[in-house]
């Protein structure tokens, strides 16, 4: 489940609801750790319980999830405040008392597609993407 469908979904959340999916939202992306993807499943059909309405089943599916993340522990997660791949901050600009600023670029080539970004107070972040045959939002193949 990408960033911004996981943001989205939580807003169909009452408050609730949406803190606890959001202590899981570490669950939510694919991981090659058995427990960690059955945890991830059912914050994944939680949110999707609760796009259609169904505020029962979503909160016992984050019922079942917390249970599972309790029994299993953290030790395949990175903490929430651990810099992710791609993102970070260069510490020496963000003392500097200019006004803020943010640069971007994006590029495509074929299927494949890049997105970067940095701020003046020294954020800065990398993605990339590559696009299935269907997928309307790359670029068109003549």
């Amino acid at each position: 489940m990408r960033a911004d469908e996981f943001l989205r979904a939580l807003e169909l959340l009452p408050a609730p609801l949406h803190e606890r999916a959001a202590a899981l939202r570490a669950y939510a992306r694919q991981t090659r750790c058995d427990d960690c993807q059955r945890i991830g499943d059912a914050v994944r059909l939680a949110l999707t319980a609760a796009h259609y309405d169904e505020l029962a089943p979503t909160a016992q599916l984050l019922d079942s999830a917390d249970q599972q993340a309790t029994e299993h522990g953290s030790a395949c997660r990175p903490e929430p405040n651990e810099q992710q791949a791609g993102r970070g901050r260069v510490n020496r600009w963000a003392a500097a008392s200019a006004a803020l600023v943010a640069a971007t670029d994006a590029s495509w080539k074929g299927r494949a597609g890049g997105i970067g970004y940095v701020v003046s107070d020294g954020h800065y972040g990398l993605r990339s993407r590559s696009t299935g045959r269907l997928d309307p939002t790359g670029c068109r193949a003549s």
